[in-house]
């Protein structure tokens, strides 16, 4: 490799004695999503690589929104959200060979998902001569979805809703008010064996108020409650034994409810804080922690000037990709071979790997898919003989694009991976 070498002075300090303490502060950042209407949105969920969502605010094909004629309400229909646009929802029936609308012409509710992808649960309430809502599931067959099944706790007598599959456990949370009826509802969980339904059992966290929306991520179970809190309902979790009210910004003085935790850093819930308590919308909520350090530094010594050598950047081409993917294609794995015959030429180099997106959708989601890309470039590189001990990643999100994402061309260049090559620094 062809180097290009300058010398440069610094003084280096050694430091004999000090006394380091480290403070932690969890920043938390709240966000709007891009895709919230004039009408109630909640029960928003990630699963499977798409997004789910409910929402009253949605007109159907004549124009209008439809109302129940008792209630005077807007029904709930579920749909999916790509590239920040709601699109209804619908699956590919066995029985009739086509794609069947999820959605009935009534309420429909929350959905949910199995991990491997064959199982599919959502709230209706089409199905019951009283109106009551009930939790019906459809199960995959050579990708095909089979008519509705009732979970047998279904009743013209109480509403059973909110369901949500846990497949680590194989478990259904969901909520129910068929034990103390009108608006006292509990969590309850029933555990499936590929057939059969385990009986209801009540869940630890239920009280004399209401518990309802339930969500489990590693263990941890998320759920809504208007017990003691901020606001009328607030959000809580069930972790290690310990019934936990989430702090603010995260639960408010208003409604804040169905959250769903993709990890312990990231998540979504609703709230109605947004519109002073008329209608819900989504947010995002992401958790940083900053470690700030105060070094006291007792006595310092200088040690003699050194030269260093360093090296001139080395320009190697982006990695490109797909809208919303970070699959990486063959010809962007002929660029990364340029890297890897540069790495395996000298040893002393290093990599950085940044990952990037355009700017569509949300800025958390974003994040997470810059940090996908650059772990499967960094993957890759560690497949071609690579250590992984050179390679370090950083995603920026669409936080630095290197063209407009007002058009189809600049958002293509944005989507991306960098790489930048630096020499490891020694004596």
């Amino acid at each position: 490799m062809k180097r290009n070498f300058f010398n440069f002075l610094l003084l280096f300090t050694t430091i004999v004695s000090c006394n380091i303490i480290f403070a932690q502060k969890k920043v938390v950042t709240i966000d709007t999503m891009c895709f919230n209407t004039d009408g109630n949105d909640y029960g928003y969920r990630i699963m499977n690589g798409k997004s789910f969502l409910v929402s009253t605010g949605l007109k159907d094909e004549t124009g209008k929104i439809p109302f129940d004629e008792v209630t005077l309400l807007p029904f709930s229909d579920v749909f999916e959200v790509s590239d920040c646009k709601i699109n209804e929802l619908k699956l590919l029936s066995k029985e009739y060979n086509t794609l069947t609308s999820v959605n009935s012409t009534l309420n429909d509710g929350p959905v949910s998902i199995s991990d491997d992808g064959n199982l599919f649960f959502f709230t209706n309430n089409s199905f019951s001569k009283t109106g009551k809502l009930g939790i019906f599931y459809c199960i995959s067959e050579t990708g095909k979805w089979s008519s509705p099944l009732s979970y047998p706790l279904n009743d013209d007598n109480y509403n059973v809703t909110h369901p949500f599959y846990d497949s680590q456990s194989k478990r259904l949370y969901f909520s129910s008010n068929y034990l103390k009826g009108g608006t006292n509802y509990d969590i309850f969980y029933s555990d499936y064996n590929g057939k059969d339904w385990s009986n209801p059992t009540p869940a630890l966290v239920n009280s004399d108020s209401a518990e309802i929306m339930p969500m489990v991520n590693g263990g941890t179970l998320y759920y809504t409650s208007n017990k003691s809190g901020l606001g009328g309902y607030d959000l809580f979790m069930f972790k290690d034994g310990k019934d936990i009210h989430l702090e603010a910004p995260i639960n408010s003085t208003f409604d804040d409810l169905s959250l769903f935790a993709v990890n312990d850093s990231l998540g979504y819930f609703s709230s109605n804080r947004g519109t002073q308590g008329i209608h819900d919308d989504v947010y995002s909520f992401t958790i940083k922690t900053e470690i700030p350090v105060v070094v006291p530094i007792k006595e310092i010594i200088p040690v003699p000037i050194v030269e260093i050598d360093t090296v001139v950047p080395i320009q190697l081409d982006n990695i490109n990709f797909a809208f919303d993917s970070y699959i990486i294609s063959a010809e962007q794995k002929l660029k990364i071979n340029t890297a890897v015959e540069l790495m395996k030429e000298d040893k002393d180099l290093e990599l950085v790997v940044t990952g990037h997106t355009d700017n569509t959708g949300p800025s958390s989601y974003n994040q997470i898919l810059s940090k996908k890309r650059a772990e499967a470039v960094k993957n890759y590189l560690v497949a071609m003989g690579i250590s992984v001990t050179r390679i370090t990643i950083e995603y920026k999100g669409y936080n630095e694009p290197i063209d407009s994402n007002a058009t189809p061309e600049g958002r293509a260049k944005n989507r991306r991976v960098q790489f930048r090559v630096i020499p490891k620094m020694s004596l």
